[in-house]
């Protein structure tokens, strides 16, 4: 067993501003080390092909465009999200770079899928910005 034993799979939020953008290139460069992410989300709410973000071309990147987070309801959301995202269960990072408004967040973070919503949850985020 290697140094990073589990598949990791990234699921980057707001891939076309400049922060998202540059986490999606590092994990496609293999930053922090060869083989750490076998999978990489880009998700847009415009367009945006893979050869106009001038990322590496790699089998490991899945754009995905047409995702307004500010739109329905949160069960409209997460329909969405399972059509939209191959391999959402398989999903281990977060990264969200979003702009609502006038407000910029930043997160980052290490999925625990196996926790219920609540307080043990929000002690795994960590908030930027």
């Amino acid at each position: 067993m290697g140094l990073f034993p589990v598949d990791n799979h990234a699921l980057v939020f707001g891939a076309s501003g400049i922060s998202g953008w540059a986490i999606v290139n590092q994990i496609l460069s293999d930053y922090p080390a060869k083989g750490v992410f076998s999978a990489v989300t880009a998700l847009t709410n415009r367009p945006l092909p893979a050869e106009y973000a001038l990322w590496p071309k790699d089998s490991r990147l899945d754009v995905v465009s047409g995702l307004d987070l500010m739109k329905g309801s949160q069960e409209d959301l997460e329909a969405s999200m399972k059509e939209k995202i191959k391999s959402i269960e398989n999903v281990t990072q977060v990264f969200y770079f979003c702009k609502s408004g006038s407000t910029t967040t930043y997160l980052a973070t290490r999925v625990p899928w196996e926790i219920e919503p609540g307080e043990e949850r929000r002690k795994n985020w960590r908030t930027y910005g």
